[in-house]
């Protein structure tokens, strides 16, 4: 995915998905959602200009931050 639409796209897509992706579980799971897509589109808003984009990374975090 990345070789084909670059990195920004690809954690732009990963993130605007309806579904929570397998990953974000798994970091959550372990106490790592500082590594996950949506905390890094949080740091670096600049490089990320759609306010809704920030917006659901936001989202996605709260949401599995508070998942058992």
């Amino acid at each position: 995915m990345i070789k084909r639409w670059g990195e920004k796209e690809v954690v732009r897509r990963t993130v605007t998905n309806l579904k929570m992706s397998a990953g974000l579980e798994l970091l959550a799971k372990y106490g790592r959602l500082d590594c996950a897509y949506e905390q890094i589109i949080l740091d670096f808003p600049d490089e990320f200009d759609d306010a809704r984009l920030i917006t659901k990374a936001r989202e996605n975090l709260i949401r599995s931050s508070s998942a058992p």
